[in-house]
């Protein structure tokens, strides 16, 4: 078994506020409380309202590749304002 490089959070956070601008242009991300080796995080789009639910994901590079976010997000359900266009 291999080990993950664990990115830092301060970098972490702002390599994923980039893709997903690439992925959902019209959201933001809404960051919860850190932890270890994990990030939670949902979109939240221009109106305030929530785009995905909580999602928590490994810190690693690999885990910033828009179609493994895009399953990650679908993966956590669809919150009452629905998914994002695209998704």
């Amino acid at each position: 078994m291999t080990k993950r490089n664990i990115i830092s959070i301060p970098e972490f956070k702002k390599a994923l506020i980039r893709t997903m601008r690439n992925v959902a242009p019209n959201c933001g991300v809404e960051f919860g409380k850190d932890h270890t080796s994990h990030l939670k995080f949902r979109l939240i789009d221009d109106a305030g309202r929530y785009r995905s639910n909580f999602v928590s994901i490994l810190r690693s590079s690999e885990n910033l590749e828009k179609a493994k976010l895009i399953a990650t997000i679908r993966g956590a359900g669809t919150p009452e304002g629905g998914l994002p266009r695209g998704f």
